[in-house]
């Protein structure tokens, strides 16, 4: 689409407790455009050399979805061929385009001019132009109740302000019912940058709304724009009051980073991105420590299943990176057994090998589950793999990663994320013995060459610099007023708002009215917390591993990342010849809380143990990086959880995506939250349709 520019959203100081009487909610369509232009073809007859002329003018109306019908009548003056001038009086009658359907019925008048050809009596064909003013009557049904809106238009008719011009226009009174918070009149959700509005709000569940209308501002290339003849007049009429919509995206990670780039390549600059911290990034920052040595914050790989991520790597990082294919292992009985352990069984020790494919075959030969995602994680994993696998294995492990009970966890998530094995696969590897490595969408990955994986997030907001606000916590969310209050008492306005940090402290900062069926939803949300332990060594890199993963208690951890196998420049001056960094993941929660006395010291003491390190290396560097959120956990109530709060916001104008904006753990990498923020701003601009997310 041809691109647009429009200042950016209002910031303006209050104080961060400052509170707002509530006014509506909801979202919906506005019905019908009250000025427009009137375009149609006159034909009729004339009676006499000079005489009147009856006929019916039949035409479209521009900026509306209806069609003109009405009874030219006029003077002829002149002999023939001569000129007509008249007037036309009719009826627009038209359905509006949108989420809410309703019917629009006004008075239209205007003057057709055009050339009478031949003598009385002959026919008269020419083009009628006017302005269509008038009285509108609509009726929507929004989501969350039914709106109605009733104004009177007034002739506001291209006046030009600064870069953009003003057309038409529904200066008026609007009229919503609905439930409380919810009923903002559906009429009325794209005139959301109105000022002026009065509210009656009940202390119980109904509430009416009265909201004064202004006209939308558009740019004035949408007057010409092809939109118009090619698109349809529904979306001409989108266009227009998109023009003047502001856009605040909560959050500097691969999300709000790839929503604000899309918005910029779509022609949307009246938009603001920000974030708490002191960089971009996220949970896919990096950091390098006082000693040089660079980590993550967990482990991250690049690997995906997006066109739309391939191209933001591709424009920000290039070739710049290393590319691996994975070498990854399990550690169990004293041996290394390659990943996916379940389909390598034969690299066990014979007794766990006999307990696990005994186990397997017996649960695949009496499985109560089919996979579909009904029964819990516990049940899940003993009828997909049984007694063995999930006692060695599969408890231990996801235990340690969730800081949950399998039992408390949903199995809907595992997808791609679990390998699953047939019990006549695995009896003939074991027998066999034969490896079998390649399970998985990140058995080939990339990474950064320098800089860790924050680099492609720190290259990625460089093109759109000039609206990211770094140090700008969110401290309240008023849907009401259509304002965010930052941490530091200034206030943000937007129209729509993005929001990829917590779902759960979204609706803790909601300072509006928030029903209590979605508070409570919100507090069924569970996450943990990732500790990442990072020590340098001065010792030469010799591991080829890439990661490895250690399900059994004695060491602290449930994953060891060979960080200076990922990239040279994850060691000072890219001397893997002197350093080499190994980083670990331990999660913790109420359920398996965390002793943090002595914690580098205990994995120092697991990565030497387990050969990882020479037992005389000696230590360079140790960081410590306690991650809050590190997971969503899949819980049993996540899912009706997320059914109540996504759509709530959703009629509010809030899209809350990213890794713990959805709080899906399966859409949790990198190249789904980039997939994620482009298409956030793709619904923005033309409510294209989510392709990655979905309740």
């Amino acid at each position: 689409m041809a691109s647009r520019s429009s200042p950016r959203a209002t910031i303006a100081s209050t104080e961060p407790g400052a509170t707002s009487d509530p006014t509506y909610g909801g979202v919906g369509v506005a019905v019908g455009v009250l000025l427009g232009v009137f375009v149609g073809v006159a034909v009729g007859v004339a009676v006499g050399m000079a005489g009147v002329f009856v006929g019916v003018a039949v035409g479209v109306a521009v900026g509306m979805a209806g069609v003109f019908v009405g009874v030219a009548v006029g003077v002829l003056v002149g002999v023939a061929p001569g000129v007509l001038v008249g007037v036309a009086v009719g009826v627009l009658v038209g359905v509006s385009v949108g989420v809410a359907v309703g019917v629009l019925v006004g008075v239209s008048v205007g003057v057709p001019v055009g050339v009478l050809v031949g003598v009385a009596p002959g026919v008269f064909v020419g083009v009628a132009v006017g302005v269509a003013v008038g009285v509108s009557l609509g009726v929507t049904v929004g989501a969350m109740g039914v709106g109605v809106a009733v104004g009177v238009g007034v002739g506001h008719f291209l006046r030009s302000s600064s870069s953009c011009l003003h057309f038409g226009g529904f200066t008026g009174v609007a009229v919503g019912v609905g439930r409380r918070g919810s009923c903002r009149a559906s009429a009325l959700a794209y005139f959301e940058t109105a000022e002026n509005a009065i509210a009656i709000v009940p202390a119980n569940t109904t509430c009416v709304n009265f909201r004064f209308i202004h006209p939308p501002r558009v740019h004035h290339h949408h007057l010409l724009s092809p939109y118009l003849i090619l698109m349809g007049l529904g979306r001409a009429w989108y266009d227009l009051l998109m023009a003047g919509a502001s856009v605040a995206i909560v959050g500097g990670g691969p999300c709000g980073l790839a929503c604000a780039r899309t918005l910029r390549e779509l022609g949307h600059d009246n938009m603001v991105l920000l974030e708490r911290a002191g960089h971009v990034g996220g949970l896919a920052a990096s950091i390098v420590d006082p000693n040089g040595f660079t980590w993550d914050r967990g482990g991250h790989v690049v690997f995906s299943h997006y066109g739309e991520f391939d191209r933001l790597l591709a424009d920000v990082i290039g070739d710049d990176v290393e590319r691996h294919e994975r070498s990854s292992f399990v550690r169990l009985g004293g041996e290394w057994i390659p990943y996916p352990l379940q389909n390598n069984l034969h690299r066990l020790p014979d007794q766990m090998a006999e307990e696990a494919i005994v186990g397997l075959i017996a649960a695949q030969h009496t499985r109560h589950t089919d996979g579909s995602g009904s029964a819990d994680f516990g049940t899940w994993m003993d009828s997909m793999f049984g007694d063995g696998i999930v006692r060695l294995f599969m408890r231990p492990y996801n235990e340690k990663v969730w800081a949950h009970p399998a039992s408390a966890m949903s199995s809907r998530w595992i997808a791609e994320r679990v390998s699953t094995v047939d019990w006549r696969h695995a009896v003939r590897a074991l027998v066999r013995r034969v490896d079998d490595e390649a399970w998985g969408p990140n058995n080939l990955f990339a990474f950064p060459k320098n800089g860790g994986t924050g680099e492609i997030f720190r290259r990625a907001a460089v093109g759109v610099s000039d609206r990211v606000r770094l140090t700008s916590g969110v401290h309240s969310v008023d849907l009401d007023r259509r304002r965010l209050v930052l941490e530091s008492g200034e206030t943000v306005e937007f129209d729509h708002l993005v929001w990829t940090g917590a779902l759960d402290g979204l609706v803790e900062r909601i300072s509006s009215h928030v029903d209590i069926d979605v508070r409570d939803a919100a507090r069924e949300l569970v996450h943990n917390t990732v500790t990442v332990v990072g020590i340098g060594y001065e010792t030469p890199l010799v591991d080829d591993r890439s990661w490895l993963y250690f399900p059994e208690p004695d060491v602290p951890f449930y994953r060891a990342t060979n960080f200076a196998k990922y990239a040279a420049g994850n060691v000072p001056g890219g001397r893997t010849d002197r350093y080499s960094s190994w980083m670990t993941e331990i999660a913790s929660s109420d359920w398996r809380p965390l002793d943090e006395r002595d914690l580098a010291s205990a994995v120092d003491a697991a990565l030497r143990r387990h050969g990882l390190v020479p037992p005389d290396a000696p230590i360079a560097s140790v960081h410590i990086d306690r991650v809050d959120y590190g997971y969503p956990v899949p819980t049993l109530g996540r899912d009706p959880a997320l059914q109540v709060i996504q759509p709530w916001l959703m009629e509010r104008g809030v899209l809350s995506r990213g890794r713990f904006g959805a709080w899906r753990y399966e859409l949790g990498n990198m190249d789904h939250a980039v997939k994620m923020g482009v298409d956030a701003a793709r619904w923005i601009d033309d409510r294209t349709p989510e392709e990655a997310w979905s309740l």
